[in-house]
């Protein structure tokens, strides 16, 4: 699963691969994004390439309320295309979540940090819903999982999919089937750091350093 992460890179950065900004300006850099919260997400509409912020933990345009949004952090990459939840946003409403790195824990709840070891900013597969139950139109997302591959595999089962230059652009504009996207990931550097993060309160650049 990725139920942390860390984007701390500016918006200048970020927003090279978007065409306009919508929303957004400038965000909080943080190193212990938690679920909940809003992010810089970049998606596709009839205007082009859009980066703005959104809230993690998806909610269904169907939902009867924003709660669900708590369970529905990440989705399963071998399951999207039947669970209600998330087949409709899967053929629709892809987006990519601009991180530095993410967290991922062991049995002893020991926390990793993964990042790519040539680039300091890359992009997870996500898909994300408008719902609109009120005036105001709450805009949200989640980030897609798949079975860990090495090294990740040494710490955690799950792994969110992490995308290169060539399948963002095909994961943006809806191109390939689920499984296209799949990787080795050969790339991620992972280390422990401090069990601070587990507290999503703390926040800082001393939460993905080594402690080995």
């Amino acid at each position: 699963m990725c139920g942390r992460f860390a984007i701390f890179s500016s918006v200048q950065q970020i927003k090279k691969i978007a065409d306009r900004l919508k929303q957004i300006q400038k965000f909080q850099p943080t190193y212990n994004a938690v679920p909940g919260s809003y992010y810089p997400v970049i998606s596709k509409n009839g205007w082009g390439t859009v980066l703005q912020e959104m809230r993690w933990g998806l909610v269904p345009f169907w939902a009867k309320d924003t709660k669900i949004g708590n369970k529905l952090i990440n989705a399963r990459a071998e399951t999207i295309t039947e669970k209600p939840s998330f087949k409709y946003a899967y053929k629709k409403r892809r987006c990519l979540i601009p991180v530095n790195g993410f967290y991922e824990w062991d049995q002893q709840r020991q926390p990793y940090f993964a990042k790519l070891e040539d680039e300091d900013l890359f992009f997870l597969a996500g898909i994300w819903e408008a719902w609109q139950k009120t005036e105001n139109e709450l805009q949200t997302f989640t980030i897609l999982t798949q079975k860990a591959t090495q090294p990740l595999a040494n710490v955690h089962h799950r792994m969110p999919i992490v995308l290169n230059e060539l399948t963002k652009d095909n994961w943006l504009n809806v191109r390939n089937n689920i499984a296209d996207f799949f990787g080795k990931n050969e790339k991620l550097l992972i280390y422990p750091v401090s069990k601070a993060v587990n507290n999503p309160q703390n926040d800082g650049a001393e939460l993905i350093r080594s402690i080995v």
